[in-house]
């Protein structure tokens, strides 16, 4: 079965004696195109963060961060990084004085010019960009998720999809769980898309599957007219791929 992404195994599975002792905390990275999105995804190490890293790698720390765990400073850090990286293959820019801030909700902003979408899952951190072209409404949405815990599933699925998109889902050749997690991921890419429009938290129910084709792994979502107002899209295309125990989902425009 054809796919997008490339084998996420060469960023998360191998995770030899020889990288856990490299004594760096970047380690694997690939870069690669989607739909013509510059996309980059490293594997970080949590266990040799420090704040000092922030200065090495030339990444401005967000007013606040300091009060978060250090988890959460990897995270950001890691995915700061994907993002510059990621940039400076996009267009030909110069990236090495990009910085990426923090916005409303915590949302990335971005550098004029571009649009963009960072997602971590363990110590997994991804970013995908696309270059922005004057009054063409484009968006960019993706994310990882490890595939969803059965009890988890069992309280949110409903929330997820509706009775009415079960039935549309019906064809994927998956469990529950990897279902249920896809639409997660489907959904929460579209709000990363979509949130530079609209500026404001929306739900589950805001975007409803329309149809699925297994084959080349896509999802289109319909919007509800709410959304349609707000943002001008009224069906979106999703690209997802099941790798691993993880869940990966892609739009753009």
């Amino acid at each position: 079965m054809a796919t997008l992404f490339p084998d996420i195994d060469v960023i998360m599975g191998a995770r030899d004696l020889s990288e856990q002792t490299s004594g760096r905390f970047i380690n694997k990275e690939q870069r690669f195109l989607i739909n013509g999105a510059s996309v980059f995804v490293c594997q970080f190490n949590q266990s040799l963060y420090h704040d000092a890293l922030f200065k090495q790698f030339r990444i401005r720390c967000p007013d606040g961060l300091g009060r978060a765990v250090s988890s959460r400073r990897a995270e950001l850090l890691a995915g700061r990084y994907a993002a510059r990286q990621a940039i400076s293959a996009c267009g030909g820019l110069v990236a090495s004085g990009v910085q990426i801030g923090v916005g409303a909700n915590r949302c990335p902003t971005w550098p004029d010019g571009i649009l963009g979408t960072i997602t971590h899952c363990d110590d997994i951190a991804a970013c995908a960009v696309l270059p922005a072209i004057q009054n063409i409404r484009r968006y960019i949405g993706m994310d990882i998720e490890k595939v969803l815990a059965t009890k988890v599933v069992r309280e949110i699925s409903s929330s997820v999809c509706s009775v009415w998109e079960w039935q549309r889902l019906a064809s994927l050749p998956f469990s529950n769980d990897i279902i249920t997690t896809i639409i997660f991921s489907a959904k929460e890419s579209l709000f990363k898309a979509l949130y530079p429009y609209i500026g404001e938290y929306f739900g589950f129910e805001c975007a409803q599957v329309k149809c699925v084709d297994p084959y080349k792994q896509r999802i289109w979502l319909d919007l509800s007219p709410s959304l349609v107002a707000k943002t001008g899209f009224r069906e979106v295309e999703c690209h997802y791929s099941l790798q691993s125990n993880y869940v990966i989902t892609f739009l753009s425009q």
